[in-house]
């Protein structure tokens, strides 16, 4: 045992910057505690702690070296300490996130938790769209992280379930590394110690992977992407009838993550088809068959298990969405630098003696990241293109050995390279300021809102967002936000159903977000018409006090670093039932 501890903590293991750096995001908390409120204090303080840690080693290498320094080895010295502050700062953000007791930091936490306590009541997942209770999402995320927190022993505790989407990302990253080894241009040697931060950066980054710690089925879906990705290598380098059979499977089992998971069925068959030597008809036809039959085999036992229920609420509510060309267009150029990053590293990976191999699993790196980019113009947010990005920084990664050394030895070119890491980091979107997420402001936000329920029976009050107050009962209740606004998006429907509800006071008590605003999401501008929920609203109930929103501490003018749902914190309107609407 003590033999392993060694090798966990020697400074040859690549895995070290991610082991030390909770160890450092620890320190970071311990700086605020002593500056409670103080945010500008605690940040020149963490300044200070961070410098010391960048310098610091590259220091101590060359006064032991002297002239006999490797300017590569000083130079990456100071990169990986660059990199351990920024995994540790990312570290300190998730002691906020993961702590936080209420599922609501983005839009889907409540539809995920919902799913979770749905099945736990055996309560239908997918109901009558009128009901507006169900989720856009198959519920394959959300049940295995219950099943995982089962483990735990604490299958209803809201933490753990985002702890166990930041363990999804580790895997990620692991799974990651072995497709670098196996498309690795050469020996890793030094630099070897960056590309597990790296990855893990790339794979958490703020612009295309925002939500893998949150409650979402972003992190999971990752995960199989690159299981997927990983499986296309091993059977082009090592083919077996057991490899051919997992990724046969992995197609069907990840449609239960996300519906367009199912497109690596189509890659498959075209890398069989194309690609594979010796090329067999036969194999294509009986893979073809054996994959796409047992997508089938999903969509019908969904539909036997839900009924129409199902095929609305994952296909014909996305559908209706429809793809903004010119969203995708603005999209594409929000991420143009991971399609750089995936044409440098296949430039310097490919040659004559590999291209065959490698041509396939680039072809579908390219065209999966171009394909979310086109169908990530059916909503604003970029989350979509996540598994994309983190491919193209796969392959980026696997050509860091080449791309750092190169042909130029000496401090010239060391120089230069350390020069390149700031802005690489930049637009990789890895870059993030050390300032809290949260203040204790938050925690009287969620014990408010509790107070709401306490004594009522949580069936006759309606939280638009948050399902963390009904999971301790029997109440799964309609007219959430989500569903609605899914719905009111597409068009589908005149929500009828939800405007009586509201106007004959269904509910005893209702809680909103930002009612008083002009952006309220249940009737606000974005959508094609208005709902006439407002109007219902003030017809069946009047407004008896408010919650004050959460306070966050200020940032920096100009640094977009939060990824939560600030509306999510915004001030709440309590409604109560008139007279006339009982």
């Amino acid at each position: 045992m003590a033999d392993r501890v060694r090798a966990i903590f020697n400074l040859r293991n690549p895995w070290l910057i991610l082991l030390l750096a909770p160890v450092l995001a620890a320190a970071v908390c311990l700086i605020y505690s002593f500056s409670p409120g103080q945010y500008a204090t605690g940040f020149l303080r963490t300044g200070v702690l961070f410098g010391s840690v960048i310098a610091g080693p590259a220091l101590v290498y060359w006064i032991r070296k002297r002239r006999q320094a490797d300017p590569h080895v000083l130079a990456l010295t100071g990169v990986l300490s660059v990199l351990l502050c920024l995994v540790a700062t990312y570290c300190f953000f998730l002691t906020d996130y993961v702590t936080y007791p209420a599922d609501s930091l983005i839009w889907s936490e409540s539809e995920f938790v919902s799913d979770i306590h749905k099945f736990q009541i055996g309560y239908p997942i997918f109901s009558n769209p009128s009901n507006n209770e169900s989720f856009i999402y198959p519920p394959g995320a959300q049940l295995l992280t219950y099943f995982l927190a089962h483990l735990t022993l604490h299958p209803y505790s809201i933490p753990v379930y985002r702890a166990i989407q930041v363990f999804y990302t580790l895997l990620a990253v692991w799974i990651g590394l072995l497709c670098c080894r196996r498309i690795l241009a050469s020996e890793a040697g030094f630099i070897r110690y960056a590309m597990v931060p790296l990855l893990f950066l790339i794979a958490t980054n703020k612009l295309t992977n925002p939500f893998v710690q949150f409650l979402h089925n972003d992190a999971l879906t990752q995960l199989l992407t690159i299981v997927a990705f990983w499986l296309l290598l091993r059977y082009i380098q090592q083919p077996s009838m057991l490899v051919l059979t997992l990724m046969a499977i992995l197609p069907a089992a990840g449609f239960w993550v996300k519906q367009s998971f199912a497109i690596w069925a189509g890659f498959y068959c075209i890398h069989l088809a194309l690609f594979d030597r010796p090329r067999s008809i036969r194999k294509v036809a009986v893979f073809g068959l054996v994959s796409f039959g047992l997508l089938g085999v999903n969509y019908g036992a969904g539909l036997l298990i839900w009924g129409q229920p199902f095929v609305y609420w994952l296909f014909t509510v996305l559908k209706e969405h429809g793809v903004d060309p010119e969203r995708s267009w603005e999209h594409a150029r929000n991420v143009w630098f991971y399609y750089v990053i995936l044409a440098v590293g296949a430039t310097a990976i490919l040659r004559r003696s590999n291209f065959r191999d490698l041509l396939s699993p680039l072809l579908i790196s390219f065209t999966l990241l171009a394909i979310e980019t086109y169908t990530s113009g059916i909503a604003y947010m970029l989350n979509h293109m996540g598994p994309g990005c983190f491919l193209a920084g796969v392959w980026f990664v696997a050509a860091l050995p080449k791309l750092w050394k190169g042909t130029d030895a000496s401090w010239v070119g060391a120089t230069g390279r350390v020069l390149l890491v700031p802005p690489v980091l930049y637009f990789l979107s890895v870059m993030r300021l050390p300032i809290p997420v949260f203040s204790d402001d938050t925690r009287r936000y969620v014990a408010e809102i509790e107070r709401e329920f306490a004594g009522h029976d949580p069936s006759t009050i309606l939280l638009d967002s948050g399902s963390w107050v009904y999971l301790n009962s029997k109440a799964v209740v309609k007219d959430r936000v989500a569903p609605i606004g899914d719905q009111a998006y597409s068009a589908l429907t005149d929500l009828s159903d939800t405007r009586k509800r509201f106007e004959t006071g269904y509910y005893e008590k209702l809680l909103f977000h930002g009612f008083n605003r002009s952006q309220w999401w249940y009737d606000g501008t974005g959508l094609p018409k208005s709902t006439g929920l407002r109007k219902a609203v003030l017809k069946g109930y009047r407004e008896v006090r408010r919650i004050r929103k959460a306070e966050h501490p200020e940032l920096p003018p100009l640094i977009i670093q939060r990824v939560e749902s600030v509306f999510l914190f915004d001030e709440i309107a309590v409604f109560e039932r008139t007279n006339s609407g009982q």
